[in-house]
This record gives C-alpha cells, sequence and structure tokens, in this order.
C-alpha cells in the first residue's frame, strides 16, 4: 500500500484510481494547447525526486521525456508520450502540484 507524502495510504482508495481514469477519459473533450508557458515549467520536487518540465518535455534526473501532445482541462495537463504511460499534471494545490502518473501513482509536488 502507498502512502502520500502526509502519510494518508492511497493503494486502498479507488480515488486516486477513478481521478486518473476520469482525466484521461476528458482527454479526447479538450483541445491541445500550443508550445507555450505552461504553469508546471520548472523544477520540481516530488516525493523526494527532482523533476525539472519545459514546454517540450521533462527529465526525472535519470531519463528525459518528449511530450507527444499536451491537453489541457479546466486545471489540468494531460501529457502524453509516443511510450509509456501519460502523466496528469494539476497546478495550484496546497503544495503546490499534484502529478498522477499513469492509472493513479499520485505524487505531491512542491516548486523548487
Amino acid at each position: 500500500m502507498m502512502t502520500s507524502s502526509n502519510g494518508a495510504a492511497s493503494g486502498g482508495s479507488r480515488l486516486p484510481l477513478l481521478i486518473a481514469s476520469t482525466l484521461l477519459s476528458l482527454a479526447a473533450c479538450v483541445s491541445t494547447t500550443s508550445a507555450k508557458t505552461y504553469p508546471f515549467v520548472g523544477s520540481w520536487e516530488c516525493e523526494g525526486v527532482r523533476y525539472d518540465f519545459t514546454a517540450t518535455g521533462y527529465s526525472d534526473g535519470t531519463s528525459s521525456r518528449t511530450y507527444l501532445k499536451v491537453s489541457k482541462t479546466d486545471r489540468a495537463y494531460l501529457l502524453q508520450f509516443e511510450n509509456g504511460p501519460p502523466i496528469v499534471l494539476v497546478p495550484g494545490t496546497s503544495t503546490g502540484m499534484a502529478m498522477v502518473i499513469g492509472q493513479g501513482f499520485i505524487q505531491d509536488c512542491r516548486p523548487l
């Protein structure tokens, strides 16, 4: 079972999976945004790992990935890649940003 940075159990809850699948389902209904300055661009610490997001891709210190497509809903950004799971970023949380990888691995991120 996973725990969030505040110690709450997240592995047994269906809420993260529901959030991720809902956001991924919305991707078909949202517009693709142009390569501009997104609110998530910059350096973030997410559960002990540094992520550097740019307008075209990101790096986690061990690998880099280029976005195939960036879609925006009301508050969330869906980052899609050629290979691998999508990432959903939700800027503006109490910690700074939430990151959902694939089908529900949620990380709290704070700006560096």
